[in-house]
């Protein structure tokens, strides 16, 4: 018997030690994985430059979002998210490619991709400003079409010349804000919702307690697409050289046009299969006969060679990302893409106001907006940076609306695409019941208590007429704390301010109208006005620009994310995939819509149940 405990013992250590050592050389090849993805990350611009006069691709197979694509790079390893180019990154790049000898023209071509709150018109404007610029210097730009949407075209329609593949659709029928309503379906399974807000327009209720659009959404809704409509039919207009008012016609008239129809309408120049326009670009740009194709340098390598690399001392405009829903509570490295945790992003601005070096602050801001007290954590923060002599700057994105406007409203100054959509400024309160449900099963419930709201946030009845008075009495207590914000940090009046509000949304471009923004411009205009206020007369040249969180590896990144029990570094914008619906199956969208719904009540957690959050929005 001795003899067998021994050697149990003696095979239970074995396999240990077993597992131990497999368990180690997983981990060795995991991290070596890990370097290897960093290197490339890092490659320098040697590597990449090697062919002279190549063309850079811009391969739109991607999303473009307002952060950095590093800020995906770990969670891309470990999740379906797809790929990512940072805005600054991306015209950087082109600006920089536009006076560089080595690069001799720019190829576009793929189909965009809009994970979280990537690739909206307002992105796009300013990338296509960019290709604009580009196309000064006289290098060419080709566009190459072979399964176009709007927003792909709304970029490849800057080209000297427009291919598309002979089975192509060019599907440029226009804008749709579609929106479902679970009120009737609620009701119909014993789910009661009971609701406060503030502003007529305020309609990010409505989707819980009716079954269609109030004339008051609609009409706001309307109003707003018809803005971007017209900006990006203008913009098609000019680039495609056609009368005024011809391409909003056309897609009137036609919606879907074949490849044929697209060539004779002149909305492309040539028709031609993918081994043509390799051939095409063979012959337009420098033969490669190591792969037989053209030379060609892909954008993100391209972005990623030209990353500057350190301050060295100079003063920095720091740029700060608020991308995505804001949530309320304790910041986590592992949460979702798409949201701007207010405890993380106002110790990332802390952060920078501590830093004697940071000369301004450009705050991106685009988000729906989301937990009025997080919202209001982030606004503290700002106006605390505000108040330290040094400016702060907005740029807002494709949507700063809602709690996205209460962040940015104490700036120095507000930039807004024609397109942003903003405004919202309006609270609501979403409160659900399970009574009726569960009494359908069989289900009750009792209680006592020591008071009469000790309660009050239950979910197992509805609340009371007290009980909802005393509610609707805190979100009329914020709404009015919100007006009086926007009035003091617009320098507006109080009326003016109460009769732009009411929850309505404004486009950008009307938005600098009503007073709400300041200008027309993109992120690259709002940096370039923080270095004008930072310098004071001074020489503009000595600022460099950095984008915070800081950018990190892929081994900084995992450090970070095992280790965030120890330590909570100051994140300013959190963020995970949610997948594309371009693209899927009928079925897949709608998992999508409803996939998103669920994602968007996880994150209705305000500690006070009150929300500065624009109304459910999709465009397509």
């Amino acid at each position: 018997m001795k003899d067998f405990f021994k050697s149990l013992l003696a095979v239970v250590i074995g396999n240990f030690l077993t597992l131990v050592v497999v368990c180690v050389a997983f981990f060795l090849f995991f991290a070596a994985f890990l370097v290897s993805v960093s290197v490339f990350f890092d490659s320098g611009r040697t590597s990449v430059m090697a062919r002279q006069k190549a063309f850079l691709v811009l391969d739109l197979n991607m999303t473009i979002s307002d952060t950095p694509e590093q800020t995906h790079a770990f969670r891309k390893l470990i999740s379906n998210s797809g790929s990512h180019i940072g805005l600054w990154d991306l015209t950087s790049a082109l600006n920089t490619a536009a006076k560089d000898n080595q690069v001799g023209g720019i190829f576009i071509t793929g189909n965009l991709e809009s994970e979280n709150y990537g690739s909206g018109f307002a992105a796009l404007s300013e990338v296509r400003r960019a290709l604009l610029d580009f196309k000064k210097t006289n290098k060419p730009i080709i566009a190459y079409l072979d399964s176009p949407t709007l927003k792909n075209y709304y970029l490849a329609s800057v080209a000297n010349e427009v291919l598309i593949h002979p089975h192509a659709e060019l599907a440029v029928h226009g804008l749709a804000s579609n929106n479902f309503y679970l009120g009737n379906a609620l009701k119909k399974h014993g789910i009661g919702v009971q609701t406060t807000k503030v502003g007529e327009y305020k309609a990010a209720v409505e989707i819980f307690t009716s079954d269609k659009m109030s004339d008051a959404d609609r009409g706001q809704r309307q109003a707003f697409l018809n803005n971007v409509w017209g900006d990006i039919t203008a913009a098609i207009t000019t680039s495609r050289n056609l009368p005024a008012g011809t391409f909003a016609a056309l897609a009137n008239e036609h919606g879907l046009m074949d490849a044929e129809l697209a060539k004779k309408l002149k909305l492309v120049d040539k028709i031609a299969y993918r081994d043509e326009v390799i051939e095409f670009m063979k012959k337009t740009g420098t033969f490669d006969p190591e792969n037989n194709s053209f030379a060609q340098i892909n954008i993100r390598d391209y972005a990623r060679a030209n990353l500057p690399k350190g301050s060295h001392g100079n003063p920095v405009i720091a740029i700060v990302y608020a991308e995505g829903e804001i949530v309320d509570g304790p910041a986590d490295a592992m949460e979702t893409l798409g949201v701007v945790n207010g405890d993380a992003l106002s110790a990332q601005l802390r952060e920078l106001r501590n830093n004697g070096n940071v000369a301004a602050v450009v705050l991106r801001v685009n988000s729906p907006g989301g937990s009025a007290f997080a919202s209001e954590v982030i606004q503290r923060e700002v106006r605390l940076f505000a108040r330290s002599g040094r400016p702060l700057v907005v740029s807002m994105g494709s949507l700063a609306a809602s709690g996205g406007y209460w962040i940015s409203t104490y700036a120095d100054k507000i930039f807004a695409e024609k397109n942003t959509l903003t405004g919202s400024i309006g609270v609501f309160g979403l409160m659900f019941n399970i009574e009726e449900i569960a009494r359908n099963i069989g289900i009750s419930f009792d209680s006592v208590k020591t008071s009469r709201f000790a309660d009050i946030m239950t979910l197992t009845r509805p609340k009371s007429p007290e009980e909802l008075a005393l509610l609707q009495g805190i979100t009329d207590k914020i709404y009015t704390l919100f007006i009086e914000k926007v009035a003091e940090g617009r320098k507006l009046e109080r009326a003016q301010v109460e009769k732009i509000a009411k929850g309505r949304i404004w486009s950008g471009g009307d938005a600098v109208g009503v007073g709400l923004v300041d200008a027309e411009g993109g992120l690259r205009d709002a940096v370039n006005h923080a270095i004008v206020l930072a310098a004071k007369g001074k020489d503009r040249k000595q600022f460099v620009v950095r984008q915070y969180p800081e950018q990190q590896t892929v081994l900084e990144a995992l450090s970070a994310t095992l280790h965030q029990s120890e330590r909570k570094p100051p994140i300013g914008s959190v963020l995970a995939p949610i997948p594309s619906a371009s693209g899927r199956s009928v079925a897949s969208k709608i998992v999508h819509h409803f996939d998103n719904l669920l994602r968007h009540l996880e994150k209705t957690h305000d500690r006070n149940g009150v929300y500065a959050r624009l109304p459910w929005w999709e465009m397509e």
